[in-house]
């Protein structure tokens, strides 16, 4: 007599999550075991080691020498922002002295709004980290993107605060943004930094160990059924949010259904930060719809 197995209560859940989750009608590429690093969930989990977030750091920050940084935090919430449930950043982490502090951020798409981001980042890292003037961390904001956000085809923009009449004199104020270009083409950076940064665009090369060790920690995250569980509940409640705001939307008369109204909505969702494919399903409109009005 052959027995059956009776499914467990938590195969149950999950299997009931996942019917909900394909209701949604996302596109392949944002399904759990196809994800690549460039999504910012999955550059979270992947990231939080500190041996790779070392590493990373060290390709970034060639000039600086980096040893030992603290346990990296994913997600990191920050509460003290007025009129917002917080703010979160990808990847936080400081070095093991407390000199400096890294938030590293995973960006797919361009809201025209980075530099604003990056300015309320260092903000918020100040609150985090702040002693006395005298003893303040060196800040770090890099955002990994996966476009070139000042289309000058590098693949590394630094900025620092410098003084207007004079560039030679630097303010030295201990905060430094970095925004660097997956899609750069000039020969700008050291070969491992444009390996990882190829890794990025989805391109593996050869012979790096770091890579090698990325693809091996991408290979298990897709298998972590735990991690995916999370994954699937945080993007049905991002576009439940989406849903949300169209609703309210509707309410007060923003959109009746005419295409000229959806653009609108779709504008303000892109300002947001949300992903054009998120908008796209929220609205109605195509990707490429919503990616011409990036630059609208």
């Amino acid at each position: 007599m052959i027995k059956i197995r009776r499914k467990t209560t938590l195969e149950e859940r999950r299997e009931k999550l996942c019917r909900e989750f394909d209701k949604l009608n996302l596109p392949p590429e944002l399904y759990w075991e196809n994800l690549g690093l460039d999504n910012d969930f999955m550059f979270g989990k992947v990231m939080k080691s500190v041996k790779l977030c070392r590493e990373l750091l060290r390709r970034i920050l060639p000039e600086i020498k980096i040893d030992k940084i603290k346990f990296p935090e994913t997600q990191k919430i920050f509460k003290e922002v007025a009129g917002t449930t917080g703010i979160r950043l990808d990847l936080y982490t400081k070095s093991h002295d407390g000199t400096k502090v890294y938030n590293i951020e995973m960006q797919t798409t361009d809201t025209k709004t980075l530099p604003n981001r990056a300015r309320m980042y260092h903000g918020l890292m100040n609150l985090d980290s702040f002693e006395d003037y005298g003893n303040m961390p060196t800040q770090f904001v890099i955002f990994i993107c996966t476009f070139d956000l000042f289309q000058q085809g590098r693949h590394k923009y630094t900025f620092r605060n410098f003084c207007f009449e004079d560039k030679n004199l630097e303010l030295n104020d201990g905060t430094v943004t970095i925004f660097l270009n997956s899609k750069g083409e000039l020969d700008d950076v050291s070969p491992e930094l444009k390996n990882f940064l190829d890794f990025v665009a989805g391109v593996k090369a050869e012979g790096d160990s770091f890579i090698d060790e990325l693809q091996e920690k991408l290979n298990y995250a897709r298998h972590k059924l735990v991690w995916r569980d999370h994954y699937m509940r945080v993007k049905m409640r991002d576009l439940d949010k989406i849903s949300e705001g169209i609703a309210i939307g509707e309410e007060r008369g923003i959109i009746k259904g005419e295409i000229k109204k959806a653009l609108a909505v779709a504008k303000n969702l892109i300002a947001k930060g949300m992903n054009a494919l998120d908008i796209a399903q929220a609205v109605g409109l195509s990707v490429d719809e919503i990616n011409s009005l990036k630059g609208a």
